[in-house]
C-alpha cells in the first residue's frame, strides 16, 4: 500500500507546481511505477478522487478499480462554485492562509446553521491544517481543483467504482449519474 501526499499538500506542500490534475496523475503514476506495481487499485479522497480519475482515464492498463471518496467530476459546476473559487484566490493573494482559515473556519453555535457543523476541537483541527499551507501553493492547488473537468470523458472508465458520499453532496451526485 502506498499513501502519498499530493504535490502542494500534506507534507509535499513545499514542492513547486504545477498543481493541477493532470500533472498530479503524472506524479502518481511516477510513484507507483516507482515502487514496481503494474497494476493497483486506488483510492481517491476529494481533491485525490480527481487525480484516481484523471489516472484511470490517463493510464487504464495501470488501474484495476477504485474507490472515489467524497470527490467530484467537476468542482466548479455552478456559476456560484467558480465566482467562489475566484473570491478564494483573490483572498489568497492579499490574505496568509491562516488569516483565511481563522477568519472562515469557526465552530458552530449550539444549533448548527452551515452546511458543517463543527465542534470547536474540529474547528482549530481545520485551521491548523489550512494555516500550515503557503500562499502560492495553496493558490495553484486551488487552480488545478477549478480547471478538471471529467465530465465529458468519466463515460470511457470502464473499471469497478465505488464511490462514497453524502446524500446533499452535488459532486458526487454528478459523477454517480454520469458513471451508473
Amino acid at each position: 500500500m502506498i499513501i502519498p501526499d499530493l504535490r502542494g499538500h500534506g507534507k509535499s506542500g513545499d514542492l513547486p507546481g504545477p498543481y493541477d490534475v493532470p500533472g498530479l496523475a503524472a506524479d502518481l503514476d511516477a510513484v507507483i511505477a516507482e515502487a514496481g506495481f503494474e497494476r493497483c487499485a486506488v483510492l481517491g479522497y476529494s481533491h485525490g478522487g480527481a487525480v484516481a480519475q484523471q489516472l484511470a482515464h490517463t493510464r487504464p492498463a495501470k488501474v484495476s478499480r477504485m474507490m472515489l471518496t467524497c470527490t467530484y467530476a467537476c468542482n466548479v459546476a455552478t456559476l456560484r462554485e467558480y465566482i467562489e473559487a475566484q473570491v478564494f484566490q483573490a483572498l489568497l493573494a492579499v490574505l496568509s492562509p491562516r488569516m483565511l482559515a481563522n477568519l472562515a473556519v469557526k465552530p458552530s453555535r449550539p444549533k448548527p446553521t452551515g452546511a458543517i457543523g463543527l465542534t470547536s476541537e474540529q474547528a482549530a483541527w481545520l485551521r491548523a491544517i489550512l494555516g500550515a499551507n503557503r500562499s502560492a501553493p495553496m493558490r495553484g492547488a486551488v487552480r488545478g481543483l477549478t480547471s478538471f473537468d471529467s465530465r465529458p470523458w468519466l463515460k470511457e472508465i470502464s473499471l469497478p467504482t465505488f464511490v462514497v458520499g453524502g446524500a446533499d453532496d452535488t459532486a458526487v451526485r454528478d459523477i454517480i449519474s454520469i458513471r451508473w
